[in-house]
């Protein structure tokens, strides 16, 4: 979360599973995403507490997708819907609670229907790096 920025990255990959995370688009069109934290029982602070409280917060979330390594894809703005915890993992194997965050997620390009067309070219990028954050947010 950058601290001079009223937003918040989400991060999500098929490399936290071992780790407890599990990620993933629901029936309904929620994303279920996993909380923050990788040893021992997660608690409502920093990151979980940033997504928790969004809106009062008055802070713009965005999930990004791991396509392969050092290269994410924004998935669209996502949005705090609830929570619920269930007994998960933790990065020594230990079982804990860990949070599952439900959002909204702001676009139709779910992961698993977005293909590499989509991605900006390589000469994008380079243009893309060197522009301000508040002229990649703004819509």
């Amino acid at each position: 979360t950058p601290a001079k920025h009223n937003i918040i990255f989400l991060f999500t990959g098929d490399s936290g599973e071992s780790y407890g995370y599990k990620d993933e688009f629901k029936e309904d069109g929620t994303f279920w995403y996993t909380g923050e934290g990788q040893k021992g029982h997660m608690e409502m602070v920093r990151g979980n507490k940033a997504i928790r409280d969004h809106v009062t917060t008055l802070k713009t979330m965005y999930l990004f997708e791991y396509i392969k390594t050092a290269t994410v894809r924004c998935v669209g703005e996502a949005a705090y819907l609830g929570h619920h915890v269930e007994e998960r993992p933790d990065a020594n194997g230990n079982l804990r609670n860990a949070y599952v965050f439900e959002l909204e997620i702001k676009s139709t390009n779910k992961p698993e229907q977005n293909k590499n067309e989509h991605l900006p070219s390589v000469t994008d990028w380079k243009t893309l790096w060197k522009k301000p954050l508040k002229d990649l947010v703004s819509s």
